[in-house]
């Protein structure tokens, strides 16, 4: 694939063969979001394309549905489709709005809007209906394409950063990019 750089995965199909990913266009002013088989071959499949950015792709549960952000509309808005192709997209996010994840039961859909995390109730099925945005909390980290949040398994837990109540201060996050090698390299207190 041309432009193998910056492609930033943000999900796992439900059956754990397919990553879906989004990375820069040919042209280097939008984004797109792709499937990408993990068994030979693996091709990527272009799910959403235009002349605008799309991306933070995420699949429901029951596989037929991609939700996805796009700035198509001038601001980034959250947008739900039928997956992996077919006619019709419904806006969810009534205006900004990022990072869509289904609940792991697909009766929810989560987004992010600025540091606040909304709940969008989703009824399963063919056709796509969803309720109206409940507001679930605040404070959570703000990233670009990074994920700043994840649920539990069960969808009764979610995982993030949060500033303190009443900080608006800058937080930061140590990586250590050399775990990996100190434990391959059996320099780990962990073996």
């Amino acid at each position: 694939m041309e432009g193998e750089r910056n492609r930033v995965p943000s999900a796992f199909t439900r059956d754990g063969r397919h990553l879906v990913f989004d990375s820069f266009q040919a042209t280097g002013l939008g984004r797109d979001v792709f499937l990408l088989p993990l068994a030979a071959p693996r091709d990527p499949r272009v799910l959403v394309s235009g002349p605008f950015a799309s991306f933070h792709g995420n699949v429901s549960p029951d596989g037929r549905w991609l939700a996805y952000v796009s700035d198509e509309s001038g601001q980034l808005v959250v947008y739900v489709r039928p997956f992996p192709d077919g006619e019709g997209r419904f806006q969810v996010s009534p205006g900004f709005g990022t990072e869509p994840r289904f609940s792991p039961d697909g009766r929810e859909l989560i987004y992010r809007s600025g540091d606040v995390l909304y709940a969008v109730a989703v009824e399963p099925g063919r056709a796509f209906k969803a309720g109206r945005p409940q507001r679930l909390f605040d404070r959570v980290a703000t990233g670009a394409l990074a994920s700043t949040y994840g649920m539990s398994p069960d969808g009764k837990r979610f995982f993030t950063f949060r500033e303190p109540e009443g900080s608006r201060g800058t937080s930061s996050v140590a990586l250590d990019l050399g775990f990996l090698r100190r434990l391959e390299g059996g320099t780990s207190p962990l073996r």
